[in-house]
Parts: C-alpha cells; structure tokens; sequence
C-alpha cells in the first residue's frame, strides 16, 4: 500500500470529523497518513502510530484542539458569508445529515452523553468509502468505549474497502 500524505485541509476534515463524533474529546492528533487520536489522556498511541506503521515511514503528527476546529470554522464562516450560515444550520441536526435526534439517546454513564451509540458509528462505517475514515474511527473507539461491534464492523469494512482497491 501506497503512503498517500494528507493535505492541512484534509487532516483538519478529519479532526473536524472526529470532533464532531466525541463531543467530549478536546483534543485530537491526526497523523499525515490521515489517521486520527483523541489525545485527551495522552499521545502514546499517536506517537506510536508515527513510527510503527504499515508504511515504515516516520508520519508527521499534527495536533488539534477542538478551539483549533472551532476558530478556523469560524474564519471560514466569515469568509463564505450568507452560504456558511446555510450549511451550519444544515449541521444543526435538521439539514441534509440525515441526523434524527439519535445523539440523545446515548447510553448513561461518564462521556457516553456525548459519544454516538454503536448503532450510529456502525452505521458510519457502513456508508463509509474512504479506509482513512474507517480506520479513524476504529482507533476513536479503541481509544473510548472499545466496543466489540463497532470494532468488528470496521474490521469487516476495512476488509471490504481492501479487497476493492
């Protein structure tokens, strides 16, 4: 497999992705093959994916903290003007996400409020095309809740978008 470096933009998708599914992560580290770490706690993980990867190549790591996220997405909003205020409302649970009140019925529990059920990050997978996208929730899970079917799902999905290639 090909080491392919994500772009700035890019990395900050998919900690922008990553934020938006662990309301309660405040940071995030994404390295430059595109995979994603919620870095609350520490970086152990992070650090080493950079050096222990699929690719044997020493990944750049980019770190993130939800203010990063927030204040960029602002710049953006301003620069995009009326059309940004249209896509945030669209984000707000109402719009083209498909999103249908489902975040509120998380399971009970310290940080489960704020983390989107099994169900949902199955589903995720599911629609998924992108292995980058697969695997970054994988390693959100396996950093959270470690929960065996969301983990198997990306397994499986994982599997799937290789055999595809």
């Amino acid at each position: 497999m090909k080491l392919k470096i994500k772009s700035k933009e890019e990395l900050t998708a998919i900690a922008k992705d990553i934020f938006g599914r662990y309301r309660s992560a405040e940071n995030v580290a994404v390295t430059s093959d595109g995979t994603a770490f919620i870095t609350d706690e520490n970086d152990l993980a992070v650090k080493n994916h950079s050096v222990k990867n699929r690719y044997g190549k020493k990944l750049a790591i980019t770190e993130f903290t939800r203010d990063d996220v927030a204040t960029s997405e602002k710049s953006e909003k301003s620069k995009a003007g009326k059309n940004a205020k249209e896509k945030t409302d669209d984000k707000s649970g109402k719009g083209s996400e498909g999103k249908s009140g489902k975040d509120s019925q998380k399971k009970s529990g310290e940080g489960a409020k704020d983390q989107k059920t099994a169900e949902d990050l199955i589903a995720d997978i599911d629609a998924a095309t992108d292995v980058d996208v697969v695997i970054a929730i994988a390693e959100a899970e396996k950093s959270g809740e470690k929960r065996k079917t969301v983990l198997d799902a990306a397994e499986a999905k994982l599997e799937s978008l290789k055999t595809a290639e």
